[in-house]
């Protein structure tokens, strides 16, 4: 089962839940590519907002639920990384 069909869109992750970027993504001149590992610090109330991801250099950046996976749902396999933001 890939990570796709795993993971539920649906499903408003709580904070601190560990994510793997699905998007490329920018914040503050920087560029971080797909696959950049995250910890949710800002959840929407519903999926039509975005959540805000805490990147390993503490840059915090804006990513709708489609643009991330759960890590533990990505970790050991290979994904497509080439939605766009």
């Amino acid at each position: 089962m890939g990570s796709e069909s795993r993971d539920n869109f649906n499903l408003v992750l709580p904070m601190g839940t560990q994510v793997v970027t699905r998007v490329e993504a920018r914040a503050g001149g920087k560029f971080y590519p797909c696959g950049a590992v995250g910890v949710v610090v800002e959840a929407p109330v519903d999926n039509s907002c975005s959540y805000l991801v805490r990147l390993p250099d503490d840059t915090i950046v804006a990513l709708r639920r489609e643009g991330f996976s759960i890590r533990k749902h990505a970790r050991g396999k290979s994904f497509r990384c080439c939605l766009r933001r």
